[in-house]
């Protein structure tokens, strides 16, 4: 009997997160227990709470002293190292980005990628592109609220998908992902990733002489084949004084044919509350403006995640490495997938979405969630073909 190697990779229901109401002297809400963050030197940084020893809370909001991106800086901001949800950065001090600062979705696949068929990665917050199909399984749609059989959308639907989301950014939400394309590997194409969703926030001033990038990711191409652009996420900037001459962009990328960008996402949103707005530089799509208002902080955060398969514990941090799967099984009968939430409504239903080397890509309903709202439970009992499959769970309520 052959081995079934798992990969497992976790996405969540839409997260709500923002910052405490402020009086005449406006404060973040920092209490500086994450520090200064200060990244000097020039090269290419992923952004890893875990790694830099960050927001041991786990909700997203980092309580920093001052934020400092320096010039030929980029800081990678991934779905995966940063639990799948919403950032909010909070400052006591002042917000300087000269470098570039980047929750871009990833791009699809390339056609004839065989081994690269999976979803490509948002930005935190934001939601997969689709895989394109094979000779058992047709190509998927783009995740999130936005996605669908063509780009993904999310404040625009150029490509006839749904707007969602509101100017006031409230809850923070990222973009939605393209769909995949083609009926067989050589032939197919993965969708692109929406972009992230970030919130900055300074009791002082946000300087942006670089770039915050929220884009969502093109669609795998090539001459012949080309897959579905994710939209662009959200970027929300609050301070007394938001000044710069830098790029601040959340939109969709497309391929681009003979000067014209085809097949790409829709836009994301982009907010600004500063009583001085002093920015002279680029900001794409248009941004909403508006005063410093009071937002509330949600009193618990949605999680989801699966804790054992057939009765092996799934790691906390599962990589989705071919190499190093997570989990190793040998039983071709069904098994028990037990799924743990917090903070999502009891009876909700969770879905699991198999995609496997050897076998046609399958969608699992979970039973509803039972137990409290604080604590909730749920079982899928899946057949897992020979081979490596990856796993991504879904909670929309």
């Amino acid at each position: 009997m052959g081995f079934r190697r798992l990969l497992i990779l976790l996405t969540a229901g839409a997260i709500a997160q923002s910052v405490p109401g402020f009086s005449q002297t406006f404060s973040s809400g920092s209490n500086g227990s994450d520090g200064p963050l200060n990244f000097n030197t020039p090269g290419t940084i992923d952004f890893d709470p875990a790694a830099l020893g960050l927001n041991p809370a786990g909700d997203n909001i980092f309580n920093f002293t001052s934020i400092n991106i320096a010039a030929g800086v980029t800081v990678n901001m991934r779905a995966s190292k940063l639990r799948e949800r919403s950032v909010v950065w909070l400052a006591m001090g002042a917000v300087t980005i000269a470098g570039t600062l980047n929750l871009s979705g990833a791009n699809g696949y390339l056609p004839g990628s065989a081994a690269a068929r999976a979803p490509s990665e948002p930005g935190p917050g934001g939601y997969p592109g689709g895989v394109g199909g094979t000779d058992s399984s047709p190509a998927q749609n783009g995740s999130g609220p936005g996605g669908g059989t063509a780009c993904g959308s999310y404040a625009t639907a150029n490509c006839g998908g749904t707007i969602y989301g509101n100017s006031l950014l409230v809850p923070l939400r990222g973009g939605s992902g393209g769909a995949g394309v083609g009926a067989n590997v050589p032939n197919a194409a993965g969708g692109g990733a929406g972009g992230g969703a970030i919130q900055i926030v300074s009791s002082v001033s946000i300087t942006v002489t670089g770039s915050i990038l929220a884009n969502g990711g093109a669609g795998g191409n090539s001459t012949t084949v080309e897959g579905f652009g994710g939209s662009g996420g959200a970027i929300h900037l609050e301070a007394p004084i938001v000044a710069g001459t830098g790029v601040v962009q959340a939109t969709g990328v497309g391929v681009t044919f003979e000067g014209t960008p085809l097949l790409a996402g829709d836009s994301g949103w982009l907010r600004v509350d500063a009583p001085t707005n002093s920015f002279t530089g680029t900001f794409n799509p248009a941004p909403t403006f508006g005063p410093l208002f009071n937002v509330p902080l949600p009193s618990a955060v949605p999680t989801v995640s699966i804790k054992t398969i057939s009765g092996v514990a799934v790691p906390s941090a599962p990589t989705g490495s071919f190499t190093t799967p997570d989990i190793t099984i040998n039983n071709g009968a069904a098994v028990p997938v037990v799924i743990a939430a917090a903070n999502i409504p009891l009876g909700t239903m969770v879905n699991l979405v198999v995609s496997s080397e050897t076998g046609a890509d399958q969608t699992v309903s979970a039973s509803p969630l039972t137990g409290s709202v604080a604590s909730s439970t749920a079982t899928a009992n899946i057949v897992w073909p020979l081979g490596v499959s990856r796993v991504y769970i879904r909670a929309v309520w």
